[in-house]
């Protein structure tokens, strides 16, 4: 690997990027959660929230705060409402990632995870996708297991979401001739951390 290069991280809700994510950090690569720049800026950033409440004034908790459970009940049921709030967040979590990736780091790579890391302000300057999947029924079981969710809440948030399939096409057109790796996770913890394993050394070309 000539250069440090920055590689999208993505899937579907319960695939697993987030564990692909964990053992990646195990391995040296470097992790920018996507989801915590999210929390970050709703928490933290005045500029946003402000925009955000109005946008989503029934989200607004009695301290001024943003309710994410209230903002996220609103857009897995709107599509519009959906792409309305990508488009309040995405400039900001371009500007906090851009920051993140200029800090310096002795990892030999950098992965951007993220649902909509090929769609958002990342997504044309990325080295190369890695891709979690696994069967709808998988996703649906897993994120139901956690208590979190209910079966049509989760079937609610992959009808909003690409598919893999979807992901792949649409990598491929921002960013032709950019490798693209394809994760299978519907079996074991171990049988994921062998294929992780091993395309991490093929990355660093081992």
């Amino acid at each position: 690997m000539a250069k440090h290069s920055v590689w999208g991280l993505t899937g579907n809700i319960g695939a697993g990027k987030s564990t692909v994510g964990a053992m990646l950090r195990e391995l040296g690569a470097r992790v920018i959660d996507s989801d915590a720049t999210v929390r970050t800026l709703l928490e933290s950033d005045e500029a946003v929230m402000r925009e955000v409440r109005a946008a989503f004034p029934a989200a607004q908790r009695p301290d001024g705060g943003i309710d994410r459970a209230a903002v996220a009940r609103e857009v897995f049921a709107d599509r519009e409402r959906l792409t309305l709030l990508q488009d309040l967040l995405y400039p900001s979590v371009g500007e906090a990632t851009d920051a993140l990736l200029a800090e310096a780091t002795d990892a030999p790579a950098t992965f951007i995870e993220a649902i909509n890391v090929v769609e958002g302000p990342s997504g044309g300057r990325l080295d190369g996708l890695w891709l979690v999947e696994a069967d709808p029924a998988v996703l649906v079981e897993r994120v139901t297991a956690s208590g979190r969710l209910s079966a049509a809440q989760v079937q609610a948030r992959l009808a909003m979401q690409a598919g893999p399939d979807e992901k792949a096409e649409a990598f491929r057109q921002l960013r032709p001739e950019r490798p693209i790796v394809r994760l299978g996770n519907n079996g074991s913890l171990e049988e994921l951390r062998t294929q992780v394993t091993a395309r991490w050394n093929d990355l660093l070309g081992g």
